[in-house]
């Protein structure tokens, strides 16, 4: 409290604040911690800073004695790529990024977001005369991912912290230089980031308080509000428009032939298969029969080369080749842990621009020494990247050669396994070609994943953030 009223009348001119909120008297309601920063606008703000600096669209400041803008055909470049990177990213990822070195106009929030975090890390390796740009923003990126962890022990928050100091006083020499005519990068939602593990001890985890559900929401009624005069009037139309167009659809069975882009738009529920060996793995959409031996002989093989490897001791290929049901019943999609919906090459037809979401991750136990005849098994698990070819199902019968005391259940896939390599530089995963087709196990399929190609290579584009529940742990 100022010590005077005119004390008090000229800090409120200054400050623009005449007295202490009424929010301030509710029990429980602290200052600042009551009133965290908004992460979804934070991101939005430094990403899209961080794109206005490497185009040399900053405030109109140069870079200074530092050499981070980019050269304009190489800026124009990775915007052509991130259009084409498009059809390669499954649509769970995120919306699609526009050109963003021509046309930035409708970039929000998650498009900056969605970009920053699995499109430029790719386009960007290379760009810069020097590496410490990119590993300076490679920092922040790592730093985004940890703070929408679902898990948080005290160690983690810590080393969290430290991080953010490093990357901020690598910002000051980069972007500010010590400069007073560069004090225009010294902003607020810069200083910010040095809070936020602050936030997240005392008011819980950044993604469970930002605005991405009320922005949604006001976008919604935004469009439905015709009148500046009457909002709510316009308001109560559109409840009532948008009732009686649905009473309309389920009058006249309507639900598909609706554009796929309205609201309106009801796709009638698929076909699911389901098996309580596979609790985690269901198989959606068409289905059909297909004879194993006949137009698919080389898949019958591989399958049959898959399930010896389940039997001890093993019999030959042959023998379970022949044992083989003469059928099996092929889908065209495959949902993992209702969440990620990955489709096969073989079993659905995609529509005209719909984004191609059959590559996947998949981890399976290898043994280590399996070229060594005589060696026991030392098993580890390997994650490996392939392009989905079928999804189906192979119901085996009680047999003893199979070690089957009764009729059991298999849901296999093929896969055409990606060549895989790891860049040196980045640490991604890259590939330039496809492997022999293989049959593996349902269980082994764990999410979809995206690809950008670079430089002649495929990189594998993978998500990482706020997916599951999320746990807070003391680390006692």
């Amino acid at each position: 409290m100022a010590p005077t009223q005119d004390d008090n009348q000229r800090l409120s001119r200054l400050y623009g604040i005449n007295r202490t909120p009424m929010t301030a008297q509710i029990p429980g309601v602290q200052f600042p911690d009551s009133f965290p920063f908004d992460f979804m606008h934070l991101l939005e703000n430094t990403f899209k800073n961080y794109v206005n600096y490497f185009s040399g669209n900053f405030k109109q400041l140069n870079a200074g004695k530092e050499s981070y803008i980019l050269p304009e055909a190489k800026w124009k470049a990775i915007g052509a790529a991130t259009l084409t990177a498009n059809e390669t990213i499954p649509s769970t990822f995120g919306r699609r990024i526009p050109n963003i070195a021509e046309d930035r106009t409708f970039m929000t929030a998650e498009g900056y977001l969605v970009w920053s975090t699995l499109y430029a890390p790719i386009l960007l390796a290379d760009a810069f005369s020097d590496q410490k740009y990119y590993k300076h923003f490679m920092r922040l990126i790592s730093i985004v991912e940890r703070l929408l962890a679902f898990t948080s022990t005290a160690s983690e928050r810590q080393k969290l912290r430290e991080d953010i100091v490093v990357w901020y006083e690598e910002y000051e020499e980069i972007f500010y230089q010590y400069d007073a005519e560069r004090l225009a990068t010294c902003l607020m939602t810069v200083h910010a980031w040095l809070h936020l593990v602050d936030f997240i001890e005392r008011s819980g985890p950044l993604w469970a308080y930002w605005c991405w559900v009320m922005e949604r929401l006001c976008s919604v009624l935004s469009r439905s509000i015709g009148s500046k005069k009457h909002p709510y009037a316009s308001l109560n139309r559109r409840i009532i428009e948008l009732a009686t167009l649905a009473s309309i659809r389920n009058r006249y069975d309507l639900q598909e032939l609706l554009p796929h882009h309205s609201r309106m738009h009801n796709t009638r529920p698929l076909s699911r298969f389901t098996s309580e060996a596979y609790p985690d793995h269901v198989l959606v959409g068409p289905h059909q029969t297909i004879s194993l031996h006949s137009d698919t002989t080389s898949l019958a093989r591989r399958v049959a080369a898959h399930l010896a490897t389940q039997i001890e001791p093993k019999p030959s290929d042959s023998l379970v080749l022949r044992l083989l049901p003469p059928t099996f019943e092929q889908w065209a999609k495959v949902q993992i842990d209702e969440g990620d919906l990955a489709w096969t090459l073989q079993g659905y037809r995609r529509r005209a621009g719909e984004r191609d979401r059959s590559y996947v991750q998949y981890s399976q136990l290898v043994d280590k020494r399996a070229r060594h005849r005589n060696a026991p098994p030392e098993f580890e698990k390997r994650v490996s990247f392939g392009r989905l070819e079928r999804a189906f199902v192979v119901q085996l019968p009680a047999n003893a050669i199979l070690r089957q005391v009764a009729p059991t259940t298999k849901i296999l896939l093929e896969i055409s396994p990606c060549d895989t390599s790891i860049d040196p530089v980045t640490g991604f995963y890259r590939f330039r070609s496809l492997r022999a087709r293989e049959v593996i196990d349902a269980d082994c399929l764990e999410a979809t994943v995206g690809r950008i190609e670079s430089g002649g290579d495929w990189y594998i584009v993978r998500r990482a953030g706020v997916l599951e529940h999320s746990e807070f742990d003391s680390d006692k």
